[in-house]
């Protein structure tokens, strides 16, 4: 994570998340699931894992671990932050996938947060595509993905701007002041 300040009243604060999972970065338009391509779960990108092993894309918490283990959310900087392991996961009802954290837990960049057995997911569910998606958009100011071959815990995956928390403040000038009192 990365946060830069230029002065008291202008902060401009962005996140970068790092490969959770080795493998090739696939656009989310690109991922064969509606709910995921066309943004209803959040904003991102897929990856083809060429790993079984998803570690912590930053220092986060972790919300929640889903029942089946496919899938987890963390918590960084205001973010939510989603890894879906594969498409159509949830019907094994975690066969092939051993969570190593659950809610609560709070992680560091590169911890192990599940791992898979990426035979047995690629043979009974539809795919092994992993979107990683930023869920609560509204904290967002801009989203640039990556693309290419990422490798887990060490490439840049996603930098995220998040959205300025309300209206700006002008910069004091150096002219007159007019201070109201309460009423």
């Amino acid at each position: 994570m990365t946060a830069s300040i230029t002065s008291p009243l202008d902060i401009s604060t962005s996140v970068t998340l790092l490969a959770p999972l080795s493998g090739v970065v696939v656009p989310l338009d690109q991922v064969p699931d509606p709910a995921f391509a066309h943004r209803l779960a959040g904003d991102g990108v897929a990856l083809e894992p060429l790993d079984q092993r998803v570690v912590a894309p930053c220092d986060a918490r972790v919300l929640h671990v889903h029942r089946a283990g496919h899938a987890l959310t963390l918590s960084a900087s205001g973010l939510e932050i989603l890894i879906h392991v594969g498409l159509d996961t949830v019907t094994l009802n975690g066969q092939g996938f051993d969570p190593r954290v659950k809610a609560g837990d709070e992680v560091r960049t590169g911890d192990l947060l599940l791992t898979f057995d990426a035979d047995h997911v690629a043979t009974h569910a539809r795919s092994l595509i992993t979107p990683v998606l930023v869920t609560n958009m509204e904290r967002v100011g801009a989203l640039q993905g990556r693309a290419g071959r990422v490798t887990a815990g060490r490439d840049a995956l996603l930098h995220v701007r998040l959205a300025a928390a309300g209206p700006a403040v002008p910069a004091p000038s150096d002219g007159p002041r007019v201070e109201s009192a309460p009423m």
